[in-house]
């Protein structure tokens, strides 16, 4: 067996398993304001982040359809 110098040792280790998820990814959208009011509000009573409540209720409605 060939010795690997550490850099291609390194690079052909790391492609052996794929991960099982991807990271999160952002995104930007343009709502009404009376929408961004609602979420806000909801967020504060819901003791969770904006950006939170969105992706639960985005990842909901496609779980839904």
């Amino acid at each position: 067996m060939v010795a690997l110098p550490y850099i291609e040792a390194q690079a052909a280790s790391s492609t052996k398993i794929a991960p099982m998820h991807h990271s999160p990814r952002r995104v930007t959208i343009t709502v009404p304001y009376a929408l961004y009011s609602e979420l806000l509000a909801r967020s504060d009573q819901q003791g969770r982040s904006l950006s939170n409540l969105a992706a639960f209720l985005l990842e909901a409605a496609i779980a839904s359809s």
